[in-house]
C-alpha cells in the first residue's frame, strides 16, 4: 500500500474522530465489545478443559495407581490412555471367590515390598433440598496418607 495514500485516510479518519466523538466511541464499543465477549468466552472454556495429565493429578494426588473394585470377573480391557476400560467377559462363568473384593493383604501380596494402600470407599446418595432430590457421591479414605496427598487441600 502506498505511504500518501495511507496517509490520507488516517488524516480523514481522524478529523471525522473528532467532528463526532460519540458516533467514534459507539463503533469502538459495537465492535470491540463483541470481540471481547467471545475472547473471554473461549479463555474460560479452555481453562475448564483438562489434559489426561491433569485429571490423573486431581484423581491419584501423589498415588501411583489406582485399583478399582466393581465385583465383576474376567478380564480388564483398557484403552492405552488409561482413561476408558472396563471388564471384559471371562473365558467361563464366574465363581463367587472371583466376586469378593481383595483385601488390604491381598493387593499388598501383589504389590512391590515397599507399597502402600489406602483403602477409598465411595456410596451415591440422595438428598432433600428446597429445589427437591439432588444426588451426590461421597467419598471417604485417609485424608492424611501420603499417597493421597494433594487430592485434599
Amino acid at each position: 500500500m502506498r505511504i500518501p495514500a495511507l496517509r490520507a485516510a488516517l488524516r480523514i479518519a481522524r478529523r471525522d474522530a473528532l467532528r463526532a466523538p460519540a458516533r467514534s466511541i459507539l463503533v469502538i464499543a459495537m465492535i470491540g465489545l463483541p470481540i471481547l465477549g467471545l475472547t473471554s468466552a473461549d479463555v474460560l472454556l479452555r481453562t475448564a478443559q483438562l489434559s489426561a495429565t491433569e485429571e490423573l493429578d486431581r484423581e491419584l494426588g501423589a498415588a501411583d495407581a489406582l485399583v478399582l473394585w466393581s465385583g465383576e470377573g474376567g478380564p480388564i480391557e483398557q484403552d492405552p490412555a488409561g482413561l476408558k476400560g472396563g471388564w471384559g467377559t471371562a473365558p467361563g462363568s464366574t465363581t463367587e471367590q472371583e466376586r469378593t473384593p481383595p483385601t488390604e493383604q491381598d493387593l499388598l501380596r501383589a504389590l512391590p515390598p515397599a507399597s502402600t494402600v489406602v483403602s477409598r470407599r465411595s456410596v451415591r446418595a440422595g438428598f432433600r433440598t428446597n429445589e427437591g432430590i439432588k444426588s451426590t457421591q461421597f467419598v471417604s479414605f485417609d485424608y492424611s496418607a501420603p499417597p493421597v496427598r494433594g487430592l485434599v487441600r
